[in-house]
């Protein structure tokens, strides 16, 4: 049988790049993971281990300008490409 699709989607800036053994492990064992994304803001090397992780693990870097402390861009920014994703992953799955 077919694994369900599933989309691994990563708040770069509050969720450590060292958790990415266990992001992996969980949506592996959930489905197969089709597109795989971390958002944040990339610029002045603010996620720089995020950066090489990406390579590392086939994830799409999203850059969000952030708009300020206490905003939340990236956030906004993770749920539209949720949406984008979901019609994707849910064609997939049926």
């Amino acid at each position: 049988m077919a694994k369900m699709p599933v989309a691994v989607l990563i708040d770069g800036e509050n969720v450590a790049a060292s958790h990415i053994a266990a992001i992996m492990q969980t949506a592996e064992r959930i489905g197969e993971p089709m597109a795989r994304y971390v958002v944040g803001d990339f610029s002045a090397n603010r996620l720089a281990e995020w950066t090489r992780i990406a390579r590392d693990h086939a994830l799409e870097p999203l850059f969000q300008i952030s708009c300020g402390k206490g905003k939340n861009s990236a956030d906004i920014a993770l749920t539209i490409r949720a949406m984008d994703c979901w019609p994707r992953t849910c064609s997939r799955a049926s």
